[in-house]
């Protein structure tokens, strides 16, 4: 199961890069959403039993903290990540953001310690450290190579905004998760008011045509990015029921090998020893916090 996630993950990845070249981005993050949003709302419709847990008066009421922060979730997180992901995918291309955004076990860490009362200790300052070293090779990389766009400094920003952002929703969901949200309610929920909030925004632009200018082409492939992102994250959260949330997180990484390969053979990315450098640098990070993580579900 985290093997098919990975692969889900990674083939997302690479068809939101082809689609993400032109268009509006608040467009395209709709688009790529829809699928996910979907999947949720069907979970939804089949165990309908669970909304009665967001409701003050059930016997199984979440509580209002839990309730609080699900709304933080649902109105800022959500969106947030949603669009940052594309404009990183975008603007610093598949070899640049997806090495990044595999530093949200990181962050995930990071904000454990105050928000969920997990402990620091050197593996995770020791992978921290060597995370960042990595960044600043795969970013020097990009500065010397041929970057898939000028404004790929950008994408090293929005990249590191998603990581961030996924972090958050990683450390909601590993509260509000055993307290009894159903993880299809926390899917489409999530998803859902993301959309809602994006076409607000470009309505509030007046923009709303924008929805209809990628070409038949390019919405499939956004539609079926979504589709694979979906997937890919049932999966994985499928996957923490069968074994430990570091074998799990481990073989997520796989994504991001995967990804590179496809990028430079199906996308034409540019590839250096420095770059190479730079990711294995940020992975081997990444896996030494996850080794000093304490063995807790998440999703």
């Amino acid at each position: 199961m985290a093997v098919g996630g990975a692969i889900n993950h990674a083939l997302g990845n690479v068809l939101t890069r082809v689609a993400s070249v032109g268009g509006n981005p608040w467009a395209g993050s709709i688009l790529r959403t829809l699928p996910t949003a979907i999947i949720g709302f069907v979970g939804m419709a089949f165990r309908r039993e669970q909304g009665g847990k967001l409701l003050p008066r059930s016997k199984d009421f979440l509580g209002w903290r839990s309730i609080r922060l699900l709304i933080f979730y649902c109105l800022v997180i959500a969106p947030v990540s949603l669009i940052s992901f594309y404009l990183a995918i975008r603007y610093g291309g598949v070899l640049v953001a997806v090495p990044i955004f595999a530093t949200n076990s990181l962050l995930s860490a990071l904000i454990a310690i105050p928000f969920l009362v997990e402990a620091f200790n050197r593996r995770i300052g020791g992978g921290i450290g060597l995370t960042m070293f990595g960044i600043v090779i795969l970013t020097y990389g990009q500065h010397v190579g041929s970057p898939v766009s000028a404004k790929w400094p950008l994408g090293v920003i929005f990249a590191l905004l998603t990581s961030l952002s996924w972090a958050a929703a990683a450390n909601l969901s590993r509260y509000l998760l055993p307290r009894g949200l159903d993880l299809f309610w926390l899917l489409g929920l999530s998803n859902g008011v993301g959309i809602i909030v994006m076409v607000s925004i470009l309505a509030s632009l007046g923009q709303l045509d924008a929805l209809g200018e990628f070409s038949p082409l390019h919405t499939g492939q956004l539609l079926l990015s979504g589709i694979f992102s979906g997937i890919g994250g049932l999966l994985l959260s499928a996957a923490f029921l069968y074994t430990s949330v570091a074998i799990v997180t481990t073989i997520k990484s796989i994504d991001v090998a995967l990804a590179t390969v496809l990028a430079v053979l199906l996308l034409g990315e540019s590839i250096s020893v420095l770059i190479v450098s730079g990711i294995v640098l940020i992975l081997g990070g990444v896996l030494i916090v996850i080794a000093g993580k304490p063995e807790q579900a998440e999703v």
